[in-house]
């Protein structure tokens, strides 16, 4: 194996890494924002209700 080959793997290696890395960050601020968007919503109901 040159080590082309190995620097090539590497950086694809850290580039699915980072791609894996966005993925969670964007799967995560998704989830907050529907947890914001549950809230809001209960706090309309409570407010309706009172």
């Amino acid at each position: 194996m040159s080590l082309k080959a190995i620097n090539w793997e590497f950086i694809t290696d850290k580039q699915k890494i980072n791609w894996d890395l966005s993925f969670i960050i964007v799967s995560l601020l998704e989830i907050k924002n529907r947890e914001r968007n549950l809230n809001r919503h209960e706090q309309q109901i409570l407010t309706i209700g009172h």
